[in-house]
């Protein structure tokens, strides 16, 4: 909500992917509160989201049209304040009642389900270190 023009790209349709709705409504919710309640304004982070796209596709919706529905998203972010830390989840397109930090992972393992190496920018050393280390007691879960 910074600016009238990031808050109209994100309703780009090449920005959405179909979500049940008790998965979005419910813990796909939580985690985006969540994501926010751990982003400062005081220093950069970064967050990628999205569908996994290397599962099968087994669900469409659309009456005129098939559009797959993915059976799993990912979020991630890469707090930059010192020291560094990384989080990563995946979680199933359905609604859960387990806690969020059930499905916490290190980002190297995101990126082994996801196909994708979300930082590629840092430099090798942090990267390595960063991206493999999952410490849940650095992140306070609501």
């Amino acid at each position: 909500r910074f600016s009238k023009s990031a808050y109209d790209e994100t309703f780009f349709t090449s920005n959405i992917s179909p979500q049940k709705h008790n998965f979005n409504d419910g813990i796909w919710k939580k985690l985006e509160e969540q994501f926010r309640s751990w982003a400062p304004s005081s220093h950069p982070v970064f967050i990628a989201t999205g569908p996994v796209l290397t599962d099968p596709i087994t669900a469409h919706i659309g009456q005129t049209c098939s559009i797959s529905v993915p059976q799993r998203f990912y979020k991630v972010m890469l707090d930059t304040a010192s020291p560094m830390r990384a989080i990563a989840f995946v979680l199933p397109n359905a609604s859960s009642t387990e806690p969020l930090s059930r499905f916490a992972m290190s980002i190297d393992e995101a990126e082994k389900i996801t196909g994708l190496d979300f930082f590629p920018k840092l430099n090798d050393i942090q990267e390595a270190k960063i991206e493999k280390t999952l410490l849940l007691q650095q992140w306070q879960f609501d």
